[in-house]
């Protein structure tokens, strides 16, 4: 006997979502994930010693932002997002859950393409809220620069871009 839901009952049985559709939404997340991976790299990460970094993230010029801020500024950034990020309830442990979620998801034979986009869209929605705290973090620390610091800030602005490849 199928194992179908009665028509009527739930509705007709969806149809399976096509491949390229689970496919284009696997990209889809991938894409986000790169792209919030690289503006968390660089508010994270301090750089490496000895060596230029200007050359990481040729694909786009989003981390250029945090990446020109001096070596001490991204400590006390990366430092203030940490303790933002505890205060408002471990939102890294939030995006886990969610990818677990995810995961369980696509190991379902019967999951449909709208379930996935709502799982894509929970995850999203943490990743944005994540970045939105970052954004006012770099805006307050770059409003309360001095003119000498706005003009080394804009300095090391000019020459990461440069550095990249247009």
């Amino acid at each position: 006997m199928s194992e179908d839901p009665e028509p009527g009952r739930n509705g007709p049985a969806a149809a399976p979502a096509p491949r390229w559709m689970k496919i284009a939404l696997v990209l889809s997340l991938a894409l986000n994930l790169l792209v919030v991976g690289a503006l968390a790299g660089a508010a994270f990460s301090g750089g490496h010693k000895g060596r230029d970094h200007a050359h990481k993230m040729r694909g786009g010029d989003a981390g250029a932002v945090t990446h020109a801020l001096s070596t001490s500024d991204k400590r006390a950034l990366r430092r203030e997002i940490k303790d933002r990020m505890r205060a408002e309830g471990g939102n890294r442990q939030a995006v886990r859950t969610e990818l677990e979620t995810l995961a369980a998801l696509m190991r379902a034979p019967d999951t449909a393409a709208p379930e996935i986009e709502t799982q894509l869209g929970r995850i999203q929605d943490l990743m944005v809220d994540r970045l939105t705290t970052a954004r006012a973090l770099v805006g307050v620390m770059l409003a309360g620069f001095d003119a000498q610091e706005r003009a080394e800030y804009a300095d090391r602005l000019e020459a990461v871009l440069s550095a990249r490849r247009p």
